[in-house]
């Protein structure tokens, strides 16, 4: 699945498979840049990828750099929660609101 941006760029969704914990731990460093040191181990990174709701949701350039992740993640009530990663660069494009949507859609790509 395709996302096209507004300067007409695409971005492609896909399922992921758990085991990008390397490139999400780059873009979470990414986005959090010139923000207090926080940690996270590798299970909480798979944690994000693979959540019992179901697989998160990935965002790809053309060139394959991971830009987004989007899961469903459980809370305290039961109800599954999204948390949207967006990079820096898209942000206020739109692509973050798409993401939810298609998390409260069911379509994980």
């Amino acid at each position: 699945m395709t996302v096209l941006l507004p300067g007409g760029a695409e971005l492609v969704a896909e399922p992921a498979a758990g085991e990008e914990t390397a490139e999400l731990d780059v873009l979470l460093r990414t986005c959090l840049a010139g923000e207090p040191a926080v940690g996270w181990t590798a299970a909480d990174l798979a944690g994000l990828l693979a959540p019992v709701a179901g697989p998160a949701l990935l965002l790809r350039t053309a060139a394959g750099d991971l830009v987004g992740v989007a899961a469903l993640l459980g809370t305290d009530t039961g109800v599954p929660e999204p948390v949207v990663v967006l990079h820096p660069c898209l942000r206020g494009a739109g692509v973050g609101r798409w993401l939810r949507g298609r998390l409260s859609s069911g379509v994980a790509a």
